[in-house]
Parts: C-alpha cells; sequence; structure tokens
C-alpha cells in the first residue's frame, strides 16, 4: 500500500537550468523529510532535461509540458501532488532548511490550513541580503483579507505559502488567463474563506542579479492587476487597490528613469487616494509598502536644479504622506 507524503514541493522552471539545481537542494536540504519534489518544466529550451537526469534517480518527479505559463506549470504540479498540503517554490528561489518544519508546526498550533514566511532579498552574485520583510500575523481574518484586497502583501509570493490542498480544490487553482498577479488572485480567493497566518521570520531567499536589473511593463502590470482587482476586490476597497497599483508602478518607472510614466502613475494614486492607503501602522508592524508619493512625483516633474533641494527637504523631514 502506497503511503502519501504530508507535502507536495511544485517547483515549476522555465529557462532555469542554472539555478534549478540550488533550488532542489534547498529542498533536499529540509529538516522536515516526509515530501515529494515535484518539479513542471514548461517548455524549457536550456539544459533543464539533462540536469533533471541526475534528480530523477534520487526519486525528484519531472514533468515537462509545452510552454503555458507559470500558472499552468504549477497547476500540474497540483494536479500531480499526493500531499496533504502543497508548497511552492519558484527555480530561482531557496528556502532555510527549517522552512517546512516550522510551517507544518505553525499549521498545527495556529489552526489554520494555510501559511506564509518572511523572506530576504539577496543579490545573486555575492550573496549579500539586500532586504527583509517578515510579516506579523494579523488579528482576524477579517485584518488579513482588508490588507490583501488593497495589495499583494503575502511575503515571498508563492515560494513562501504552505497549504492545505483541499483548499485549492475548494476555491480553484492558478489562474492561468493572469500572467501577472495570478498568485495574488489565488490568495484573495483563499482569504476570503480560510485564514492564513505567517510564520514570523524569513524563510525564503528571492536572488536577485543587480547586474542584470528588469523591470515589468508597467501597461501590461496594470491591465493585468486591474482585472483582478475589478474581478475579486470588494467596491469598498477598490480605490485603496488601484492607489496601490499606481503607486507602485509610478515608483518602478521612476526606478527605470521614465519620469514622464512616474508622474502619470503617481499623480493617479494621488488623485485616487490623496491621503493613507493601507491601515494605520505607525509602528510599523506589518511592513506595508512605503512608496513616498509626493515625493516621488515632485522628483518626477521639477527641474534638476531642485531636486537637490527637494531631497534635503526630504531627508529633514522624512514624513509618510500615506
Amino acid at each position: 500500500m502506497e503511503i502519501n507524503p504530508t507535502v507536495s514541493v511544485v517547483i515549476p522552471s522555465f529557462n532555469m537550468g542554472a539555478v534549478l539545481p540550488d533550488a532542489i537542494e534547498s529542498v533536499l536540504n529540509q529538516t522536515f523529510k516526509d515530501y515529494e519534489i515535484i518539479v513542471i518544466d514548461d517548455g524549457s529550451e536550456d539544459d533543464t532535461g539533462k540536469i533533471m537526469e541526475k534528480y530523477r534517480a534520487m526519486g525528484v518527479r519531472y514533468v515537462y509540458q509545452k510552454n503555458s505559463g507559470v500558472a499552468s506549470a504549477r497547476n500540474v504540479g497540483i494536479f500531480q501532488s499526493k500531499g496533504q498540503y502543497v508548497a511552492f517554490l519558484d527555480a530561482d528561489d531557496l528556502w532555510l532548511p527549517d522552512k517546512l518544519e516550522l510551517q507544518l508546526k505553525a499549521l498545527k498550533e495556529l489552526n489554520v490550513g494555510a501559511v506564509a514566511c518572511g523572506y530576504k532579498v539577496i543579490d545573486y552574485i555575492s550573496g549579500r541580503t539586500l532586504s527583509e520583510i517578515v510579516r506579523r500575523n494579523y488579528p482576524s481574518r477579517e485584518d488579513l483579507y482588508q490588507s490583501l484586497c488593497i495589495s499583494q502583501i503575502i511575503p515571498a509570493c508563492s515560494s513562501g505559502v504552505l497549504i492545505n490542498k483541499s483548499y485549492l480544490k475548494d476555491v480553484g487553482c492558478f489562474s492561468e488567463a493572469l500572467p501577472i498577479a495570478e498568485d495574488w488572485e489565488l490568495w484573495l480567493r483563499v482569504a476570503k474563506k480560510y485564514d492564513i497566518k505567517f510564520v514570523e521570520q524569513p524563510l525564503v531567499l528571492i536572488r536577485i542579479n543587480l547586474t542584470k536589473p528588469s523591470f515589468r511593463v508597467a501597461s501590461n502590470e496594470e491591465i493585468f492587476v486591474s482585472q483582478v482587482i475589478e474581478g475579486h476586490v470588494p467596491d469598498k476597497y477598490k480605490k485603496k487597490a488601484y492607489a496601490a497599483l499606481y503607486a507602485r508602478l509610478g515608483s518602478g518607472c521612476m526606478a527605470g528613469l521614465d519620469k514622464k510614466g512616474g508622474a502619470r502613475y503617481l499623480l493617479g494614486s494621488i488623485l485616487i487616494q490623496p491621503f493613507r492607503i493601507y491601515p494605520k501602522d505607525q509602528k510599523n508592524v506589518y511592513k506595508y509598502p512605503q512608496i513616498w508619493r509626493y515625493y516621488l512625483l515632485m522628483m518626477s516633474i521639477v527641474p534638476e536644479a531642485l531636486r537637490t533641494v527637494i531631497k534635503r527637504w526630504y531627508r529633514y523631514f522624512q514624513k509618510d504622506d500615506e
């Protein structure tokens, strides 16, 4: 009689042969051992198949499909899974060794079926920690749901989530119609019915290559995130959700030196929601995104000669406009 594992680890991968072994090894190094690993190769054109020969011999399951997107790849992994719980790991991310152990402990202690965790962003080349996000547990599911309706506040996106498969059978899996924000859309459906708790420490490493900065195309993100807002966010939170979206897009445009685009999105955010976007959090307990909208808007439209003055003013006062 076959005994099913407790956890199924789903790793979607597209042309990630260079980093996929690191992700798999981070699972094999877990202190909790009752799991299966399913790698879904989403039509890779690199040497992923050859790399997987070693791990298939070690019992890692390998499924190849025609390129269909990360949502489809995760869903195939869910359908193939045999565990009571499903955990997702993007092929370029890593888990710390006690990730599964601590999350399974939290599931039991907090009496929930879905647990996320904090993460660190590290430089892929040097390994240097660039930032860290650890989110505190909310007093109630309603408080979590309100914040999640405004923005994707689940740390580490999918790589930090461990969820009871029965929840996915109930609310459905990832939307394959969304190439962006497919994780947020799913967590909204989950949080509408079930509570999601956090292990309040970083258990995921998200690696970025500082020598190859990348930015999403703002227009694409606007289109697909707007679809999620219109389809899943209650009317009473929609203004704040759009304000958060435009603030994020404006900040991204400014980082990409697109001042015109930055000004347009930042002004749109301010016009929709001039004051606070997120719930009041004076002590920064919940680590909401802090985007200095008025400051960035000024920096996007004033002449170069005045920017130094504004920067000095900003450093001196440094008050949140939210």
